[in-house]
């Protein structure tokens, strides 16, 4: 079993016009998995608010993060999505429906969700594609969550444990979708100089990608900078965190984060994993963690 360690830099970034990556429908089956549940559905969002997402698929779709609005099942899960662009207005080019895909993996509260859609077609809108076929091990693995009217202060430092996580999938399907090993943690320094790090790992056909900032979680002076003059002090916006890492396997490991939850007391995240560049087998998943008492 490969085991591919990261060593980290990280950035912030604004929501993006399309997505990184955007290719032909891959074929897949017409049966999906379903599993899990959530405790609660998401809360409503306040006049103004828009949903914070990010997501991780196969199929030529890549990893993302959008804010905008959702539509959900009985189940809590989401069944679709419309992305809320720069200027304001609604995208007609993003805007993917369930279809006759399967949610697995639900998890969630009234403050983050997370599933994956899998064993079926998408309907909707994404990009000129006529939907997006997905068999049981493939998925779109989505986190949604309701952002804070306003994030802690400056210098305030939170920290994190891992409460759920999709199964982790290959893009091309050709394994069972494996785990996110138990222990992950993040922390979060709050404020226009704040800092973060994250330890974390997962497994899908036979490789473990571990992901873990310089120092981990016990050197706060190693932390990976949020940078680029981002003050998250006093702002209704929750800015999305862009964590990109890279080993020296040529292993490319990125992950976008958002805060939800009226003190920001979760983390969801979406994952992406390639060697070489090799998007065709890459490994994707989302996860959620809730603020727990720091050591």
């Amino acid at each position: 079993m490969a085991v591919w360690r990261a060593t980290s830099a990280a950035k912030t970034i604004k929501t993006l016009a399309a997505p990184h990556w955007v290719a032909g429908a891959a074929t897949g089956g017409s049966t999906g998995t379903t599993s899990g549940s959530v405790s609660a559905p998401l809360a409503a969002l306040a006049s103004g608010q828009s949903y914070r997402l990010v997501y991780a698929a196969g199929m030529g779709i890549g990893i993302d993060q959008r804010k905008g609005s959702a539509t959900f099942l009985a189940s809590g899960a989401m069944s679709g999505y419309t992305v809320v662009k720069f200027d304001g207005t609604v995208s007609t080019t993003e805007a993917p429906l369930l279809g006759t895909a399967a949610v697995a993996d639900l998890a969630g509260d009234n403050m983050v969700s997370i599933g994956r859609w899998n064993g079926g077609t998408s309907a909707g809108s994404f990009y000129g594609l006529s939907g997006f076929s997905m068999t049981p091990e493939q998925g779109f693995h989505y986190a949604i969550g309701v952002p804070p009217a306003a994030l802690p202060a400056d210098g305030v430092t939170q920290c994190y444990a891992l409460t759920a996580a999709t199964q982790p999938t290959l893009s091309d399907g050709s394994a069972t979708p494996g785990s996110v090993a138990a222990g992950a943690q993040a922390k979060i320094i709050f404020g226009a100089a704040g800092k973060m790090a994250l330890d974390m790992s997962f497994t899908v056909g036979g490789k473990t990608v571990a992901m873990q900032t310089a120092g981990g979680m016990a050197s706060p002076a190693a932390f990976v900078a949020l940078g680029n003059g981002v003050s998250y002090s006093g702002t209704a916006i929750s800015p999305f965190i862009y964590l990109m890492t890279d080993t020296a396997t040529s292993t490319t490991t990125r992950a976008f984060m958002f805060v939800a939850g009226a003190n920001a007391e979760r983390l969801g995240m979406s994952f992406l994993s390639s060697t070489g560049g090799n998007i065709s087998t890459s490994i994707q998943g989302t996860a959620y963690f809730s603020q727990t008492a720091c050591n």
